[in-house]
């Protein structure tokens, strides 16, 4: 920190902002990445241990799920990865 006030640099601009950034557009990503492993195991589990094909959790999946409930958990997820990141660098600064 000192460094950084010795170069005029502003500390926010040279970490905060980076961090804020990539946790913006990680969370997004997770939520994707969670939610296709949770099908994928699931369509897994059910076809190893009840003999149920694929397609039928897929389709009762894509039946079950809307729209709405796919945007709210990706703005859920942008929203709470930012809040973490500004929280956890606020008490670091």
């Amino acid at each position: 920190m000192d460094s950084l006030r010795v170069l005029d640099t502003d500390p926010v601009d040279y970490l905060v902002t980076p961090r804020v950034l990539a946790s913006m557009i990680a969370g997004p990503i997770l939520n994707v990445l969670c939610f296709m492993m949770g099908i994928g195991a699931s369509v897994w589990l059910a076809d190893l241990m009840y003999n149920v094909p694929a397609n039928i959790i897929v389709d009762s999946a894509r039946r079950a799920l809307t729209d709405f409930d796919i945007f709210t958990s990706m703005i859920k997820s942008w929203v709470f990865g930012t809040i973490v990141s500004v929280v956890s660098c606020r008490l670091v600064l």
